[in-house]
């Protein structure tokens, strides 16, 4: 129930899906003035962790940046995916 209730209320700003199957490719978050502050960035670093955990990259936008070169990252990204840990795989 612990980690649970660490997880329940977290989300990011946008979630990449296959079109065709709806899975989740990659997080991406948008960063603005808000991060900056000491919660925030530890409330950062766990939900990196988390998303590390199950296998699913995030990708962090911080507010302002060139959309293009964020597209750009995302999009490699994309062409090298991730697998979840066996941990997490479906038998």
């Amino acid at each position: 129930y612990g980690a649970r209730g660490r997880i329940k209320s977290r989300h990011v700003d946008f979630l990449i899906c296959d079109r065709a199957t709806t899975q989740p490719l990659i997080a991406v978050e948008l960063d603005g003035k808000s991060h900056r502050g000491e919660d925030q960035q530890k409330r950062d670093r766990f939900v990196d962790e988390l998303y590390k955990t199950i296998g699913l990259p995030i990708y962090h936008v911080p507010v302002g940046s060139n959309f293009l070169e964020c597209a750009q990252a995302i999009n490699e990204t994309l062409k090298n995916p991730v697998s979840p840990p066996e941990s997490m795989q479906d038998s």
